[in-house]
Formats: C-alpha cells, structure tokens, sequence
C-alpha cells in the first residue's frame, strides 16, 4: 500500500534537485583553422541554424563567462564572433553568431566541454561575402604604450601566465611548419611566438603575435598585419 506514495515522493525529490541545478557557463568561444569552439563548464543542450553566411547557435541553460566575448577577424573562414545573452523562454542561454566568409555548411558536436563547430565546403550558388573596406590609417599614430612594446621571449612567456590576448596568423598540424611560418614574419611586426594547443582533440602549433596585455593592443597588431597581407584572428592567450 505504501508503494505508490513512495514513488511520488521520489519523483518529486528528483524533479526539485533538476530545477534547483545552477546553470552552466559558457567560459569562452574561439576560432581555430576551419573550427569553432564553444567550450562550457558542461555539455548543455544547443540548436542551430544558418542564416545566409552567418551560423546562429542558441545553447541553452547557460551565463556567460567574462572570456565569452566577440571576437574580431580580418580574413580566413571566420569573419566576426558575436556572443550575447539570451533569454530563451525564460531559461538563460546564450546567442552565439559565427560570421563566415560564405555560406558553408557545417557539423557540431560535444567533445566532452567543448562544442566543436566543423566549417565545411561552401553551399553550391552560395555568393562570398564583401570583404569590408580597409581604414584609412593616421598619418602619424600615436607610440605604443610600454607594455604593448614588442617583448623578449621571456617576458612573452611571462605575459602569458596573465591571460592576455594573441593574433593567431596561421595553424599547422606539425610544430616545424608553424617555426618556418613565424621565421618568414620578420620583427617589423613585434614579437612573434609559436604556441601548442590543443583543438578538436587534436594538437596545433600556433604562428601568433603577443602575447598583448589587452585587446585593444592586440587589434592593433592585428591591423598592422592586415596591412601587410597577412589576416588573422585575435584569440586569448
């Protein structure tokens, strides 16, 4: 007879803890060479669509992090990250547009806390996106500050534990190809480093410029390495 109260009870104990559980955060997105990623504190659940060459992701039961923030980029498959809250029918999520450079189609997937986004071909008759036109630059611009100054090794490695900012140039699967890439930059563009990572599940050697001290200094680098033909993506250290 007390089977079924029993029951109830626990059915009801196990609803309130699921409505009582914090949501997840999302602690930042990036952009790799032909990837995307939405690392969390958890997998959540997530819908996507395409809207021309931008993919919209909405993730569901999520705030957002201080690192999750727009990113910038002057060229490649990604144009622009833009990353804001959303209130999805009252559970908190976040609204997540990847800009590309055409419509592509793509593939996403949980890799444990990371939403990885493959950037595929592009749609059959899809039509590239006008690249924006170049800023007339300052005749003279202002010095840089000392700590935008171009760095020794050491220091770049320093700088490094403070989590600041990069401009990612190229990626390359092997560390040798990304060492030959960052020789070829010369020093008119400041310090340059390579930096392991791991994306996908798989390992990349970084050509970047920085470590920056914020993204501001790091637009900047980026700027001047649009200038001279070279595009690039600003990503955190």
């Amino acid at each position: 007879m007390r089977t079924r109260p029993l029951l109830a009870l626990s059915l009801c104990t196990l609803l309130s803890v699921g409505a009582a559980a914090e949501p997840a955060v999302l602690e930042y997105v990036e952009a790799e060479s032909g990837w995307v990623i939405l690392k969390a504190s958890r997998p959540v659940g997530y819908r996507s669509k395409t809207d021309g060459a931008n993919i919209i992701f909405i993730v569901g039961d999520v705030t957002l992090g201080p690192d999750a923030k727009d990113q910038e980029g002057s060229g490649g498959m990604v144009q622009s990250i833009a990353v804001s809250p959303f209130d999805d029918g009252g559970v908190p999520s976040a609204l997540v547009r990847i800009h590309l450079d055409i419509e592509r189609s793509y593939a996403a997937a949980w890799k444990e806390n990371e939403l990885t986004v493959e950037l595929q071909d592009p749609v059959p008759g899809a039509i590239p996106v006008p690249k924006a036109p170049v800023k007339a630059k300052a005749a003279k611009p202002a010095a840089p500050k000392a700590s935008e100054a171009a760095l020794p090794r050491d220091s770049a490695r320093s700088a490094a534990a403070g989590k600041g900012f990069r401009v990612q140039l190229a990626s390359f699967p092997s560390e040798a190809q990304a060492a030959k890439f960052k020789a070829e930059l010369g020093a008119d563009l400041g310090a340059s480093e390579v930096v392991r990572a791991v994306a996908a599940g798989k390992v990349v050697y970084r050509a970047t410029l920085g470590p920056f001290p914020d993204r501001a200094a790091a637009k900047a680098a980026l700027d001047k390495a649009s200038a001279g033909g070279r595009d690039g993506i600003i990503i955190r250290d």
